[in-house]
């Protein structure tokens, strides 16, 4: 049964973090960059910052949910440094998120398997954006490379 439940949260978490992330690259397209009246490398220092800010969106999303599901729901903990802190589950989320795996905390339990989704949907997530990215910039430079 925890198996289920941990799938079921995975499934919840991963459509929030996508959500997020397509409702965050159409407020750049359609409402954001086409009123940014400054130079391009404003446009693209904006772009690169809103951007940001959706990851660790993202990320405190999958922490809350490793944070609910351990410390609440006992299905599975982080064994290390001061490892049942709310703060402690927010730095792992970001580790996994980003596939740093530093080592100093790692997961218990199910916990193992939310981690695993968490590093697949944040290497999805990072190529979604740096592809974003790099579309936005070749055409912005191109239509504006007299500027």
């Amino acid at each position: 049964m925890s198996m289920l439940a941990i799938i079921l949260i995975c499934l919840v978490l991963s459509t929030l973090m996508v959500a997020v992330h397509h409702e965050t690259l159409m407020f750049i397209t359609s409402g954001f960059l086409p009123r940014f009246s400054r130079p391009r490398r404003w446009h693209v220092g904006a772009t690169v910052m809103v951007l940001m800010a959706a990851h660790i969106a993202e990320i405190m999303i999958f922490g809350i949910g490793l944070y609910v599901a351990g410390e609440y729901w006992n299905l599975g903990g982080l064994f290390g440094t001061e490892a049942s802190r709310f703060h402690t589950y927010m730095y792992f989320s970001f580790s996994s998120y980003t596939s740093l795996g530093i080592g100093d905390v790692f997961p218990t339990g199910h916990l193992r398997y939310m981690s695993g989704v968490e590093a697949l949907l944040g290497l999805v997530m990072i190529g979604w954006t740096a592809s974003f990215l790099f579309l936005e910039m070749r055409t912005y430079w191109s239509v504006h490379s007299d500027k």
